[in-house]
């Protein structure tokens, strides 16, 4: 056994979300390593859907998976934090008169399951390959890094060399 502990899947807006449920089916209950106290260990997986609506990201969530009920096939799958991306890049800019933490601490995906900022859902990141970070970016690290929940840092190592547009520094 290889040990997968999660997967990234990317540009989740090209296939149905119902196609999420083959993926569910795959690997559910298929880690081999235990949590420490013994406990199943369940693959975890992110779809990266270009998309500030959260109404339609949630659609790529899911979290249901009942250790009391092992026969029943859940998912463990949460999509990134495009709504709070976004929020970054628009209020941690290099004017400012744009900013503003509140319009950033009102956007995560994480609020829209149950209203709360509590890391229940949402892969916070601040940049990736594809899109460079708030002028503030260390603003938005300190944010995310501290938020409860998952989040991402992305570190370009420059194995494609320098002067290139891809991907992003």
């Amino acid at each position: 056994a290889v040990g997968v502990d999660g997967l990234r899947l990317d540009a989740a807006k090209h296939f149905d979300p119902f196609v999420l449920n083959y993926l569910d089916r795959a690997v559910y209950r298929e880690s081999v390593r235990p949590y420490l106290n013994g406990a199943q260990r369940n693959v975890f997986s992110f779809s990266e859907a270009f998309d500030g609506n959260s109404d339609y990201l949630q659609t790529l969530v899911r979290k249901d998976i009942d250790p009391s009920n092992p026969g029943v096939i859940g998912g463990n799958r949460d999509a990134l934090d495009f709504p709070l991306f976004f929020a970054l890049h628009d209020n941690l800019t290099n004017n400012g008169f744009n900013n503003s933490l509140f319009n950033v601490h009102n956007a995560s995906l994480d609020l829209h399951d149950d209203g709360l900022n509590n890391g229940s859902q949402g892969v916070m990141f601040v940049q990736s390959h594809d899109s460079a970070g708030p002028d503030l970016s260390n603003v938005a690290y300190a944010y995310t890094l501290m938020h409860p929940g998952n989040a991402i840092v992305y570190f370009n190592a420059k194995e494609f060399g320098d002067n290139r547009d891809f991907p992003k520094d």
